[in-house]
């Protein structure tokens, strides 16, 4: 039986990609909301991006 996911384990992934650098804010259960600056390298948004994917695998894994 697959444990119950409860608001800590999701509201993990934003905690988990702050520790990394990156901010961001997740709202009404599927909208994430981001704020690059205006201007953003190719480097720095791919950067953040592998963060994000790294956070939200921790979570899938805790969730599994």
């Amino acid at each position: 039986m697959r444990p119950r996911r409860t608001e800590s384990d999701v509201n993990g992934t934003p905690r988990r990609a702050l520790a990394q650098g990156l901010w961001f804010k997740a709202t009404m259960d599927n909208t994430l909301t981001l704020a690059p600056p205006l201007t953003i390298a190719d480097d720095e948004l791919g950067m953040a991006l592998d963060i994000l994917k790294a956070a939200f695998g921790e979570t899938e894994i805790k969730l599994a």
